[in-house]
């Protein structure tokens, strides 16, 4: 009588599978109380946000994708929220769904659109420019979609909007170097961001991104007389676009640079502005180490 009594109904047994699904569903798989408040649009913090995206489980984001990727898409800034954070907070999710292949091609078609519309914010177009390479490559992005956002991206290379162009040009070095694709050849890449390098017109950020590739891409000879003029040019002049600008020729010389350069790196060296002792240090590191 006694393991009689022990043994289950079936009437327990069925409640007691639907108590651990329960369980299971809401709490070993639902969102984190600070992503849920902001998919509802309630008051959370960044800083908690931020913490549960990057310990979210992939399991948790397939089964929320749909409700994260309507977050994503919202234009609606999160009160006490600094846009900086909310487009940082977007694009780390944009990394998340893209590593775990969730809303591909929905995130593609979205990136499209906010990259074609004017009005969006440059600074996350800017940020959604930088995902284009990834999404190009991602499967399972049909492949009139995938033209349409290599087409974007080499307009975007070509000047489009100010600005942009240096993301862009990494964009394209990453579709060669990581995913292997062919067009543009690296020879265009190169002349292509020695050219945007040279541009004194152009935005600081552009020509910093674009001194970086051409060094990257052998232009050594073109490079080289821009670091010198950038590195020679009136150090009186202590604006910060001025000063980002020697960072990245800094960084450049270290990648073309031999012993002959150290000189100029050692004057940097003594700079009064951390940044370029930093950047002179870094490029004397390499130009040793390749000794």
């Amino acid at each position: 009588m006694h393991s009689v009594f022990l043994m289950p109904s079936l009437a327990r047994m069925q409640n007691l599978i639907f108590l651990c699904a329960f369980l299971a569903t809401n709490l070993i798989w639902a969102l984190p109380n600070s992503l849920q408040q902001l998919c509802d649009a309630k008051p959370s913090s960044y800083q908690s946000c931020h913490r549960d995206l990057h310990t979210l489980s992939n399991a948790q984001l397939v089964l929320e994708k749909d409700g994260l990727f309507k977050l994503l898409r919202s234009e609606s800034l999160p009160i006490n929220w600094e846009i900086d954070e909310w487009f940082a907070l977007k694009n780390d999710l944009m990394d998340r769904f893209i590593a775990t292949k969730q809303c591909i091609v929905a995130l593609s078609d979205y990136n499209l659109a906010v990259l074609e519309d004017n009005t969006s914010h440059p600074i996350w177009r800017d940020y959604c420019l930088q995902k284009q390479a990834d999404l190009i490559a991602a499967h399972p992005v049909p492949s009139q979609q995938c033209n349409k956002l290599i087409t974007l991206l080499n307009r975007f290379a070509h000047g489009k909007v100010p600005g942009l162009i240096g993301t862009a040009l990494i964009g394209q070095m990453r579709l060669i170097d990581v995913f292997q694709y062919e067009h543009p050849s690296l020879k265009d890449l190169g002349l292509r961001a020695n050219n945007v390098a040279q541009d004194d017109r152009a935005l600081v950020k552009d020509r910093m991104s674009a001194l970086q590739i051409a060094a990257h891409l052998g232009q050594s000879k073109q490079v080289h007389a821009l670091v010198y003029e950038l590195l020679e040019a009136n150090q009186n002049i202590q604006s910060n676009s001025s000063a980002m600008l020697r960072v990245s020729a800094l960084a450049a010389l270290g990648l073309i640079g031999t012993n002959e350069d150290v000189t100029i790196l050692q004057k940097y060296r003594q700079s009064a502005d951390i940044r370029l002792r930093a950047a002179a240090r870094s490029a004397l590191i390499k130009i040793q180490n390749k000794s």
